[in-house]
């Protein structure tokens, strides 16, 4: 079995498919491929991503800026790919943190940088496998409360590793990524 994960374009929208040479794997095929590896030592895979940069306009669907400041988040988020339409945990967001505009380079105002590892996983392998190819942006999920066309103030819910044209907000991506 040669997996390996495609964005496909379906009725003008895109959706990220696993797929086994040129065939569609079965959405219960993609959850046994997040069950969890144990016993065999395997090294950690990290990466650090932007996840929100407040001064950038959004790229998709009419969302809107964020005030990076107004926004809460539990520890431990979950890292999801949404295969299909059904989301799958490959990793878990190991921090968060503000930082003040110009800090990062590539930003431009109040944003925020994370930390994820990925879980060893068939499935979290073949998103490591991709990314840093094609699998470079990212994008949260968020209860937010809107007003006066900004996202003002909410809680981070999950972080989502995507394809480019399917990142909600502009700049958000992976800086780089590393094995310990």
């Amino acid at each position: 079995m040669a997996l390996s994960l495609a964005c496909v374009a379906y009725e003008g929208d895109d959706y990220l498919l696993v797929l086994d040479g040129d065939r569609v794997v079965p959405p219960q095929a993609v959850e046994r491929l997040t069950l969890r590896r144990v016993g065999r030592v395997a090294p950690t895979r990290r990466f650090r991503f932007m996840l929100v940069d407040e001064s950038m306009p959004a790229a998709r669907g009419g969302n809107v800026p964020f005030n990076v400041r107004g926004f809460t988040w539990s520890p431990r988020l979950p890292i999801e790919v949404d295969c299909g339409g059904f989301w799958h945990a490959v990793g878990e967001v190991e921090s968060l943190n503000q930082q003040a505009p110009g800090v990062t380079v590539g930003t431009e105002g109040w944003h925020v940088i994370g930390t994820g590892r990925l879980y060893a996983s068939a499935l979290a392998d073949l998103v490591w496998a991709s990314m840093g190819v094609d699998l470079v942006g990212v994008c949260v999920r968020a209860d937010v409360t809107e007003a006066d066309g900004c996202n003002l103030r909410g809680r981070f819910t999950g972080v989502r590793v995507d394809y480019p044209r399917r990142v909600c907000l502009r700049g958000a991506r992976i800086l780089s990524r590393w094995e310990d």
